[in-house]
């Protein structure tokens, strides 16, 4: 298979220029992506950080580009309309429970047993949102298996309800080994497959 991978890319360097009269190595599949210019730039951003080596910013490019997919697609707005992080989502958080029954004139529990209903409710609401983030991904036809591991790989996205993402950050990742090209390479492909996909939705559905 890598000899294979190594032929094919010879064969495409030499041909293209010859073809199209493009340099192979300037030809990236983010620029198919014209229904989604922000996500597309992004990704452009994450190909000239891993061209240079630096996979953790590629990451975090890449991150925000998938993000910012999910938001062009409204796939991450509660029925409000309030911003939801695709990685964190929190459309039944009006639904968790206000477990401080002193302050609402009913009768004094325990603190270890309101510890312990507190910590029942945060694992519900968290397995409810993991529900819901299931659902929203398979109903965009995107494939949840891989998304884990883009989740895995990529890091933590903090959007402080901000659509624009001049105002999100970024934390950590699930894993503490350093980024690899690889992982950049895995990730870049799942956002441009996600992309494909809803961007051939999108154009169905308007025809």
């Amino acid at each position: 298979m890598e000899d294979a991978r190594i032929h094919v890319r010879d064969f495409l360097i030499e041909n293209t220029s010859i073809v199209f009269d493009l340099s192979f190595q300037d030809i990236s599949l983010a620029s198919a992506l014209s229904a989604f210019e922000r996500t597309q730039a992004y990704l452009q951003e994450s190909e000239s950080l891993m061209a240079g080596g630096q996979y953790d910013d590629a990451l975090g490019r890449i991150a925000f580009a998938f993000a910012i997919l999910m938001i062009d697609c409204g796939a991450t707005r509660e029925p409000g309309g309030s911003l939801v992080s695709p990685y964190e989502p929190s459309t039944f958080s009006s639904l968790r429970l206000n477990l401080d029954l002193a302050n609402r004139g009913g009768p004094s529990l325990p603190k270890p047993i309101t510890d312990r209903l507190a910590s029942f409710a945060d694992n519900v609401h968290n397995r409810i949102n993991s529900i819901e983030i299931t659902l929203r991904l398979l109903g965009l036809g995107i494939d949840y298996e891989r998304y884990v591991r883009f989740s895995e790989l990529t890091p933590f996205i903090a959007s402080h309800g901000h659509e624009d993402p001049r105002g999100w950050g970024l934390a950590g990742r699930h894993t503490e080994r350093p980024a690899t090209l690889d992982d950049c390479r895995f990730c870049f492909a799942f956002v441009i497959d996600s992309a494909l996909r809803l961007q051939e939705a999108v154009r169905q559905s308007g025809a």
